[in-house]
């Protein structure tokens, strides 16, 4: 196993270009699918997707407030352990936050300027939560055409459409639960959402 840092990694990152566009890379990152909101929310659809199953899962394996290897927390329940998680992930993108560094006059807008839309969207989805019928409405021209893709907490696609100013869809079949949403332009995801069905 590999038990030091790659030396082509530090290297790379002594070159300025590199580490300003690994700083930009990152800023746009924690705006989206690795904001700290974000992934929080991701954990908490896991925990109710996976529902009673937890349970049964301790009934079988006793494992609460026992000492497992290689772990260096010990939970006495499903929450705390839940908790750990989430501390640990926030500390580590904190760290990450503070240690990925970039030059004092970095422009991430000329960086990233081979995007070809703006990575911030206004695309509101309505009612959240909802029972059956969502609908989907943009508030910027800039936004108008492009396509949604619904896909449940596992990361399997439930629907895609192609979107265009506003547009309202049944979803009566979907099962309680949570379900995340993108909209995509061009081929580039626009932004990430959260979607609850009652």
């Amino acid at each position: 196993p590999c038990t030091s840092n790659a030396f082509w990694l530090e290297r790379l990152l002594e070159v300025e270009d590199i580490q300003d566009q690994t700083y930009c890379r990152w800023q746009q990152l924690r705006e989206t699918s690795l904001s700290t909101e974000y992934l929080m929310t991701r954990i908490d659809s896991m925990v109710d997707l996976l529902g009673p199953a937890i349970d049964r899962n301790f009934q079988k394996f006793d494992v609460l407030g026992n000492y497992v290897w290689p772990n260096s927390f010990i939970g006495d329940t499903h929450e705390e352990e839940i908790e750990f998680l989430k501390d640990w992930l926030t500390d580590r993108l904190d760290w990450m936050d503070e240690n990925i560094e970039a030059n004092e006059s970095v422009d991430c807008g000329v960086i990233l300027s081979n995007e070809k839309v703006e990575l911030k969207a206004e695309i509101k989805a309505y009612p959240n939560p909802f029972k059956d019928r969502i609908t989907f409405s943009a508030s910027s021209e800039q936004f108008l055409n492009g396509e949604v893709v619904i896909y449940d907490v596992m990361g399997s696609l439930i629907h895609r459409f192609s979107y265009s100013n506003q547009q309202s869809i049944n979803l009566e079949s979907l099962p309680s639960g949570i379900f995340i949403f993108e909209f995509r332009s061009e081929n580039q995801l626009i932004q990430r959402g959260k979607l609850v069905k009652e």
